[in-house]
């Protein structure tokens, strides 16, 4: 193993998941001699770092020092780790954990130069990976997560991945490992703790699946129809350039107009199947009238209301 790595980014889960790999090279039985960790960064000195780093591996070939924290270490110490790693002792590997860490510091800097794999990237995910990573862990712990399954658990969680491993190991422990976890379980076992994304309400939407789509509507605050047509408009727009790209055989050409929006590709190809180009146009067309009510009138919400039941009205849920 290489004498250093550095866990960093916003992905707790990730950074706990390298410390326990490194932790499992432990034989439990030397556990006292052969790991040393210091959860709080913020007050650790640098001779007792040392101190730890010096010492030889007991019944084993190298011993485990592990620092949380270590964005918050103070100066004195973050610079003797520096000095550290220019002589580092090879009978023992170090591990800091980080919410985050400048690339321009002298510590990223004496890490990152040590080996290509020093550095464990363990970035925030955003919003869109959110259900690609319930699959994920949901696969690792044994579970068959359908797609809509994982949409609807992020939208009633949210981002926070701590509570998406939580979820999904209440779910293993009360259906066991094997369990195809659907949409129908998701919205009878899951709470809801965050507010719904616009996103989610346009995906409803695209899916011409009205009630859904009331469902989510219902959950916003006031005042959100400007902010909610503005989007199901742009969504609506995204839709017909795809619905055009599928019938000349160029649905690939979508990234290179939409490189912002590459990552919606695949959903958009198979959301325009769901209309005709004239029932998007005609969706484009009656979204002006209802724009003109939102800002006009005080009855923003049977105008939007109405919009969208006239967009899926064609396939009712």
């Amino acid at each position: 193993m290489n004498p250093v790595y550095a866990a960093i980014g916003g992905n707790k889960p990730k950074r706990d998941r390298a410390v326990a790999k490194l932790k499992s090279h432990v034989d439990p039985a030397f556990e006292s001699f052969n790991l040393a960790e210091f959860p709080e960064g913020s007050s650790l000195e640098a001779a007792d770092l040392m101190s730890s780093l010096e010492q030889l591996p007991f019944g084993a070939e190298q011993r485990i020092v592990i620092v949380h924290e270590a964005d918050k270490l103070p100066k004195e110490t973050s610079d003797a780790i520096v000095g550290y790693l220019k002589d580092p002792n090879l009978a023992c590997v170090l591990l800091l954990e980080a919410d985050k860490l400048a690339k321009n510091t002298r510590l990223y800097k004496a890490v990152a130069s040590s080996s290509p794999q020093a550095i464990i990237a363990c970035e925030s995910l955003k919003a869109y990976e959110i259900p690609g990573y319930i699959r994920q862990e949901g696969s690792r712990l044994g579970l068959t997560v359908l797609p809509d399954a994982a949409d609807e658990m992020a939208s009633r969680l949210g981002e926070t991945l701590e509570l998406i491993d939580t979820t999904l190991e209440s779910i293993v422990r009360a259906h066991g490992p094997r369990t195809l976890v659907d949409k129908a379980l998701v919205k009878a076992e899951v709470p809801r703790v965050v507010e719904p994304k616009p996103w989610d309400f346009c995906d409803a939407v695209c899916r011409r699946n009205l009630r859904e789509a009331l469902e989510i509507y219902g959950r916003f605050d006031d005042n959100t129809e400007v902010l909610l047509h503005k989007m199901l408009v742009d969504r609506l727009r995204e839709l017909l350039v795809m619905k055009s790209l599928v019938s000349q055989g160029k649905p690939g050409d979508f990234k290179r107009h939409f490189a912002n929006k590459a990552w919606m590709a695949n959903k958009l190809t198979g959301w325009s199947r769901n209309f005709s180009a004239a029932e998007l146009r005609q969706a484009l067309a009656a979204a002006i009238p209802c724009e003109q009510a939102i800002k006009g009138s005080k009855d923003a919400k049977t105008a939007m209301i109405a919009w969208c039941a006239s967009i899926c009205a064609k396939n009712p849920s």
